[in-house]
């Protein structure tokens, strides 16, 4: 199932919620009284039962999702890929026809889909099968082209100065790099938290927009199965953050510059400090990663630089372990290393952001 291995690829990815949140109790949090919950890391979690073959915990995480999230096609198509695997041909077929009226248009992509093998001579499956088959018919798609081509455009960010902001004084910036699936609009609230420490507060957009349901979705990476534009895309999202870095520096008088990254964009705020130590003075890093291709080396290059990471207990997008791992291999930083562990799942701690923020402007 392309669509559902496409996701858990991107769990690593995941960003903050954007329109599509639930509020949820978080006394045990220690936030606030109530948590905005991105439905798209619940789908992530539907996602990897299906992963692991938990079909029945699957359709039970994408049934309750879907009650508040009715029109999100790839979840309807997702939940009909499980009761296909499942052998149930009634609900296969009853949620794929609601994929198709909620948006869903990849019909190639259900005549190879696997998923599908023990429903395919289900009576109502087969007439949606000859349907696609008929309207595919004409040979257009094997005549179709996808093609991806370099090009350069104005980018949207959303930007916070301090209260009473002088341009002739010298401020630290601190740039929002937000997760898959979110925007920049949205991760540009937190700098209510922020705003204490009289910095100026960017938050870019990413530039690779999807369609998730009814919503649009950023995500800071596009890929596809040819590698050397993959390796393409990186070296341009990168650039894209240090092109922000330098258009900002033209425009106010900055001071230190750090990265400020949750999920996906956690990844992309430690990969791209430890590529351009130069011009990025630290990162905060919540719910991500360290990419492995971040060599000894370059680490070593960048022992001058503030690396805080926060990571939740309870994270089941990202695992706990993928910080673990990074905090070992930055330990050459020492002292301007510090992690935290809170108590909750795939979400910035707004303590644990309050506590990184004091170790990085009040020491």
């Amino acid at each position: 199932m392309k669509y559902f291995i496409s996701l858990i690829l991107l769990a690593f990815l995941i960003g903050c919620a954007s329109n599509s949140t639930v509020i949820v109790e978080t006394s045990n949090h220690g936030l606030s009284e109530y948590e905005f919950v991105n439905l798209d890391s619940l789908y992530q979690v539907a996602g990897k039962h299906y992963q692991e073959g938990d079909l029945d915990k699957a359709i039970e995480v994408y049934t309750a999702t879907l009650q508040q999230d009715k029109k999100n096609s790839i979840g309807l198509y997702n939940l009909a890929c499980c009761y296909g695997l499942k052998g149930d041909g009634e609900n296969a077929t009853k949620f794929l026809k609601y994929s198709f009226q909620t948006g869903y248009e990849d019909y190639a992509h259900v005549l190879k889909d696997t998923d599908f093998d023990k429903v395919k001579e289900y009576p109502e499956f087969q007439e949606i099968t000859d349907k696609i088959n008929d309207y595919l018919g004409n040979g257009m798609d094997e005549k179709l082209i996808v093609d991806n081509i370099p090009t350069k455009s104005f980018a949207k960010s959303f930007v916070y100065l301090p209260d009473e902001f002088d341009e002739a004084k010298t401020y630290d910036v601190i740039i929002g790099l937000h997760g898959w699936g979110d925007n920049a609009k949205n991760y540009s609230n937190i700098w209510k938290t922020i705003k204490e420490y009289n910095v100026i507060y960017i938050c870019p957009e990413a530039h690779y927009a999807f369609q998730s349901g009814n919503r649009v979705g950023y995500s800071w990476f596009d890929w596809s199965e040819d590698m050397e534009y993959n390796e393409r895309v990186e070296m341009a999202t990168n650039q894209y953050v240090r092109d922000v870095i330098d258009h900002y520096k033209g425009k106010y008088m900055v001071g230190n510059v750090y990265l400020f990254g949750f999920s996906q964009g956690s990844g992309l705020s430690l990969q791209t400090a430890f590529w351009n130590p130069d011009i990025v003075d630290g990162a905060l890093a919540f719910g991500g990663w360290l990419h492995e291709k971040i060599s000894e080396e370059e680490i070593a290059k960048g022992t001058g630089m503030k690396i805080f990471i926060a990571h939740g207990t309870e994270d089941k997008i990202v695992e706990p372990a993928k910080s673990d791992d990074a905090v070992d291999r930055l330990k050459m930083l020492n002292n301007n290393l510090k992690y935290v562990r809170f108590e909750g799942a795939h979400t910035i701690d707004r303590s644990s952001l309050k506590t990184g923020l004091d170790w990085i402007f009040k020491n």
